[in-house]
């Protein structure tokens, strides 16, 4: 019979962080994980891990730096069910970089909690309440009003039909007070925006917020320079959600 050769329990404890979070850099693994030995050492569990198809890596080919995510089968192994946080290849670009801009919108003084996609629809009654599911859920306070914010990562312009009908469903939605587009393309930006002036009128931009960055598909994201198109007039993140602390 052959030997199974089952992953070390302590090795298992340090990829947790990707329960939460899903998809996560080497080097936030490592700080969140709280391993309590080198960078290096750190590396040779990592590599154990994958030898054990419990997790897979890619690298980012934008910023370099190298990503990890659970496998199937390292689902069963931190208790998650089959299919609930693993990432297929062909997302795992866009899964990345949702996680990357959800990690910096935390450190804006008006972002309390964030809900990621795989943590919302494992939600008994997301479908029911929410109706259209986000890539993140953001709660925040600003200016003593509570509020909830669906955020939506387009790295691809999609097509009219589907962005303007799920646009559509967020206007109609009273579970949201908010709807932030993030695109790393202007152009793509200007196009949706024309398209849902064209659709609903400017009235639309009171709870639709489309936001740019260019530097998000280059070797370092400068978050800081995210601009917001909101209210039909252009401005800072930082100035809509406070200073970055």
């Amino acid at each position: 019979m052959e030997k199974i050769d089952y992953p070390n329990g302590i090795h298992l404890s340090y990829i947790l962080p990707l329960k939460d979070w899903r998809i996560l850099d080497l080097q936030s693994v490592f700080e969140l994980s709280k391993f309590p030995g080198s960078f290096k050492a750190f590396k040779r569990v990592i590599l154990n891990l994958e030898s054990k198809k419990v997790i897979k890596s890619f690298q980012d080919p934008y910023s370099k730096r190298k990503y990890l995510h659970l496998t199937q089968d390292g689902e069963t192994h931190v208790g998650a069910k089959e299919g609930q946080i693993s990432v297929a290849d062909e997302t795992r670009l866009h899964d990345c970089k949702a996680i990357e801009i959800c990690k910096h919108m935390l450190q804006l003084p008006t972002v309390k909690t964030i809900e990621l996609e795989h943590q919302l629809v494992n939600r008994s009654n997301f479908r029911t309440t929410y109706k259209v599911c986000p890539d993140a859920l953001i709660y925040g306070e600003r200016k003593g009003s509570k509020f909830k914010m669906a955020f939506e990562l387009e790295l691809t312009q999609k097509t009219k039909t589907k962005y303007i009908s799920k646009i559509d469903q967020y206007l109609e939605s009273s579970a949201y007070d908010y709807a932030l587009y993030f695109f790393h393309n202007p152009g793509v930006l200007e196009s949706y925006k024309d398209n849902i002036k064209e659709a609903h009128g400017d009235k639309a931009f009171s709870k639709i917020m489309l936001a740019h960055n260019s530097t998000l598909l280059s070797r370092v994201f400068e978050f800081i320079k995210t601009k917001i198109y909101f209210q039909n007039k252009e401005v800072d993140i930082e100035e809509l959600f406070g200073k970055i602390h």
